[in-house]
């Protein structure tokens, strides 16, 4: 039988060859998400690329006027006050590019910057969002978005400057080095030919640089995910724990071990790209000297003027300076194309196929020979299952760890898709289901709930259902169900200046956001795992009087609490063992009677 699941692999593991392509792609991908600041920065870029050859030949022209002054007083005085207008306005115009960081203003590419990571991440949250939740149960994708929104949000060495100044560079300053050599060309061939190739070796050393860059990034984004875990662990309110267990020296110890070993790695990239840029600077200044000198010998030799000279002396400086920029620009572009595959291998993942969305109410739900294996893995936790789900059912799911209690609910709340069997909605394959179709027929509560903190306590509870409007009397209803009436409307998150909640009070919260929610699907995965027993049979037996003719399943590790519901279904090894009401499986002694003895034998102590 054909296993999905291997098909989701091969997508989430299919890596794109880098080529120029990807890095093209990117940049007109990125340029049409900010077309007005785009555009606006390369006009500004072409401009300057024009201003700098200008400022040359005026200068030129202003010592040919005075070394042939005569009367002409007044045209080498107008020739000054050009040259130093040009030149105010083309360092006023470069301090706001600062294409290399080093503005003396509040940088312009700072602005396009911000404005392009919101513009991106737009892009990318909806991408993230218009794929299989599955995916995220794989950590290589997690890497790979973690690595790419890291690529969408650096200032330094992420898409705005590496990938969109690079290209805006490229193209003004490609306009400016074949100007200026076409007039070097004219006073002599040797100059412009000489300028042009001598930073050639620097186009090698930057995209070895980039390159040392991108393998520092990919190797090392486990690391740095992992000093950070550690770093937040021991800053984060577990500390009390940490302290009282006496294990603050041990994970602090985890954390520097591995805070070291990213130094390290960091210093020697840093180190290896320093002897590079020394590289560059030596093939640099070679270049300009040689120019220089080529210019005074041919003014020796009466083939070139004083003002001549002058100019070529600007236009050299200018033009190696261009060049070297344009080299750098194209090397470190060039160098992205590693990274923008890598962008587009998340991008071009297959989304959930577009189905129209449609009001859909749970009637039946059916599974025939469920087979599950989350992704990269070999273990299948559903072998076969085989199961009907009828309208108004009150359903208990129970079973030791890893039977596959949990995974089964994720395949029918739609959050994963069986490897291999059937699971049929209302009749209809899942497949054929539009994913917020499933979603908003459902309300589920699960084991760790999100804290939504910076929200009140209401607005907590309105999450559940934001499509309509809020109504404060069913939030109100909505919490008295839960059994948090008693707390007061204020904000929550004890580390944004908000009221701290225990661990059962989220969990409350997170039963009265469903409770809101109110849906003919209600799915309750161990919601209650922090209460104590009397605490979760009155809310499991609240949910039983409030679903009424709503289908109900509940997760529960506490045998007791199951026979609340009409029908108790006992996962083990990853099947059905057993199914039936409480008195019938009982009855039976098997898996379920043995649970019950054995957790029995706690309360009869």
């Amino acid at each position: 039988m054909n296993d999905r699941t291997a098909e989701k692999e091969r997508e989430i593991q299919k890596e794109q060859k880098p080529s120029f392509r990807h890095l093209l792609r990117l940049f007109l991908y990125v340029f049409r998400a900010t077309k007005g600041i785009s555009c606006i920065y390369l006009g500004l870029f072409v401009l300057l690329s024009f201003l700098r050859p200008l400022i040359a030949e005026i200068w030129g022209r202003y010592i040919f006027v005075v070394e042939n002054a005569g009367n002409r007083v007044t045209e080498a005085a107008l020739m000054l006050v050009l040259y130093w207008g040009i030149s105010f306005a083309a360092d006023l115009l470069e301090s706001y590019l600062a294409p290399e960081g080093g503005g003396d203003f509040e940088q312009l590419d700072m602005v396009q910057a911000n404005r392009q990571q919101e513009l991106f991440k737009v892009h990318l949250l909806k991408k993230v969002n218009s794929v299989s939740p599955e995916y995220l149960e794989a950590p290589v994708m997690k890497d790979r978005m973690c690595q790419v929104f890291d690529f969408a949000g650096d200032s330094w060495n992420g898409i705005n400057r590496k990938v969109m100044i690079s290209g805006y560079v490229v193209v003004a300053k490609v306009i400016s080095v074949l100007t200026i050599a076409a007039a070097l060309y004219l006073y002599h061939p040797l100059l412009s030919i000489l300028v042009l190739l001598a930073p050639l070796p620097t186009l090698y050393s930057v995209s070895l640089g980039e390159k040392l860059q991108f393998r520092f990034v990919k190797e090392s984004t486990e690391l740095q995910r992992e000093t950070e875990y550690f770093e937040e662990l021991l800053l984060s309110p577990a500390e009390k724990e940490i302290k009282t267990l006496g294990l603050h020296d041990f994970f602090y110890g985890k954390w520097r071990e591995r805070a070291d070993a990213y130094v390290i790695r960091q210093k020697k990239l840093i180190r290896n790209r320093a002897l590079l840029q020394i590289v560059n600077s030596l093939f640099y200044n070679v270049a300009h000297v040689g120019g220089m000198v080529l210019a005074i010998l041919l003014l020796a030799q009466g083939k070139l003027s004083l003002g001549a000279m002058s100019a070529v002396f600007a236009m050299t400086g200018t033009l190696i300076t261009d060049s070297a920029q344009l080299i750098r620009a194209f090397g470190s572009f060039q160098a992205q194309k590693n990274r923008a595959a890598q962008f587009f291998d998340l991008m071009d993942l297959k989304e959930d196929e577009t189905l129209e969305s449609e009001k859909v109410s749970l009637h039946r739900a059916e599974a025939k020979g469920v087979k599950y294996r989350y992704l990269l893995t070999t273990r299948y936790t559903l072998n076969g299952v085989d199961f009907t789900l009828h309208p108004g059912e009150k359903v208990a799911f129970v079973g030791e760890n890893g039977a596959g209690k949990s995974t089964f609910v994720k395949l029918l709340t739609g959050m994963l898709s069986p490897s291999e069997g059937t699971l049929l909605l209302n009749g209809k394959p899942t497949e054929e289901l539009h994913p917020e179709s499933r979603f908003d027929a459902q309300s589920v509560v699960v084991q760790d709930p999100t804290h939504y903190e910076t929200f009140t306590l209401y607005e907590n509870v309105f999450l559940g259902e934001t499509h309509q409007r809020y109504e404060e009397k069913a939030i109100e209803r909505a919490l008295a169900f839960s059994g948090l009436s008693a707390l007061e409307n204020k904000l929550l998150g004890k580390y944004v200046g908000g009221t701290d909640l225990s661990g059962g009070q989220w969990q409350k919260l997170a039963i009265a956001r469903a409770a809101y929610r109110n849906r003919d699907l209600i799915v309750l995965d161990e919601p209650t795992s922090n209460l104590d027993p009397l605490a979760e049979t009155e809310i499991f037996e609240k949910y039983n009087s409030l679903a009424k003719d709503k289908t109900v399943i509940y997760v529960t590790h506490r045998i007791s609490v199951a026979r609340l519901a009409d029908r108790i279904i006992v996962f083990k090894n990853g099947k059905i063992e057993e199914d039936g009401s409480f008195n019938e499986l009982m009855q039976l002694k098997g898996e379920f009677a043995r649970l019950y003895e054995v957790q029995s034998q706690w309360y009869d102590r």
